[in-house]
């Protein structure tokens, strides 16, 4: 009797989203289009990937030196435009 063995070739979603979601949190903020005001700071404070910029809260970023408001509403809307946001 011969048996016919079949790879599994079928598509997993969910680990092509986690690929995916690894591979963005892991880049660089330098990667975006996001303004030097913007990223100086950012760096002082050793937020350098998008995965630490997705761990702080609103009120963290706001206490960072240089950060204001305008900045972390920009970040905000970044972030959104790439479905993630901040911390809750």
């Amino acid at each position: 009797m011969i048996q016919n063995f079949c790879q599994d070739d079928s598509f997993d979603k969910y680990d092509e989203y986690q690929l995916h979601m690894n591979t963005l949190l892991s880049a660089s903020l330098t990667d975006f289009d996001i303004p030097l005001r913007i990223l100086l700071p950012l760096g002082d404070a050793g937020i350098r990937r998008l995965r630490d910029l997705v761990s702080m809260t609103r009120t963290q970023l706001l206490s960072v030196s240089r950060m204001g408001v305008v900045s972390v509403d920009f970040l905000e809307k970044f972030l959104a435009s790439q479905n993630l946001s901040l911390k809750k």
